[in-house]
């Protein structure tokens, strides 16, 4: 959620746009929802969908290990794997973003609302961590 909704101001800066952040402000469970092939599915259900869909792929990276995932997926397709990895998608204007005050600070009460709202995404990256780690 945090880093959608730094995508979301990101995105409006470039359009000359200054938008207040608001990670809760966007769509709860969204890798669950990601992940199903049913978009109606909600509660139980969608989990499960996104557990069977998460099941079905070859590889699962974690962000927290993006360099050694990325590193292990290209080792095993035998593709070159490089020596560094260049991370594309980083935030290199939080100055700026500050400045304006589009990004809401990230506080314990913050992460527990996102948690609380994306107890379905927090139980996958669970059980993914477990069968996939």
């Amino acid at each position: 959620m945090l880093s959608y909704d730094r995508y979301i101001m990101r995105e409006a800066k470039k359009k000359g746009n200054l938008l207040q952040s608001n990670p809760l402000g966007v769509s709860a469970n969204l890798m669950c929802r990601m992940l199903s092939s049913d978009y109606t599915l909600e509660g139980e259900e969608l989990l499960e969908e996104a557990i069977n869909n998460l099941d079905r792929m070859d590889a699962i990276i974690f962000f927290n290990d993006l360099e050694n995932g990325i590193r292990r997926v290209f080792s095993e397709l035998g593709l070159f794997v490089p020596r560094s990895i260049p991370h594309k998608n980083t935030t290199s204007d939080r100055k700026t973003q500050r400045q304006y005050n589009i990004i809401q600070p990230i506080t314990d009460e913050l992460i527990e609302q996102i948690r609380e709202k994306n107890s379905l995404d927090v139980r996958l990256y669970e059980y993914a961590l477990m069968h996939f780690r």
